[in-house]
């Protein structure tokens, strides 16, 4: 019984981690009946799904689907990326992002499939290198950060707050 990946279990993970308000609709890693009629990495469980929501992403709370993309690629994991009518794929990199005509066009979401070989690899993905936009934004604007009793400057509070969010 195909289960789902630890490296697209991870990449959920992640997303959830950095943008934790970001919608979740399209969000999936294990193939529906739709996907189960036809060949897809989801059915392996190779494959995960992140939703773009554009308010989200416009205020800084959700992922911004190029940029998204783009992360993913830089992944060694990956071997390809469906987004907004366009798939790119390692395999094809001389030929860079193509048209893509298959039965969704991806613009709810960005579709990233997962070597085999590497499924069982739940380090962080490229966007989990990033704290929060919110504690960002609270570090831009207070320098100094309390944890409980302590308080500290603003690049220690930054390197506590990702050692907190990411072990």
């Amino acid at each position: 019984m195909p289960s789902p990946s630890r490296a697209a279990l991870a990449a959920l993970r992640d997303a959830n981690a950095r943008w934790p308000g970001r919608a979740k609709a399209s969000d999936g890693i294990m193939g529906d009946a739709s996907h189960q009629a036809r060949k897809s990495d989801h059915n392996d469980g190779n494959a995960f799904d992140i939703t773009i929501d554009e308010a989200r992403a416009t205020a800084g709370t959700g992922p911004v689907g190029d940029e998204l993309a783009a992360q993913a690629l830089e992944d060694p994991r990956s071997t390809y990326v469906i987004w907004n009518r366009q798939i790119k794929s390692k395999a094809r990199e001389a030929e860079g992002w193509r048209t893509y005509d298959g039965p969704n066009p991806h613009t709810k979401h960005v579709h990233v499939s997962i070597n085999a070989a590497m499924r069982d690899d739940d380090s962080p993905w490229p966007w989990a290198s990033q704290a929060p936009i919110v504690a960002r934004a609270a570090l831009a604007e207070n320098p100094v950060v309390k944890f409980g009793a302590f308080t500290v400057g603003a690049v220690i509070g930054a390197a506590l707050l990702r050692a907190l969010l990411f072990k």
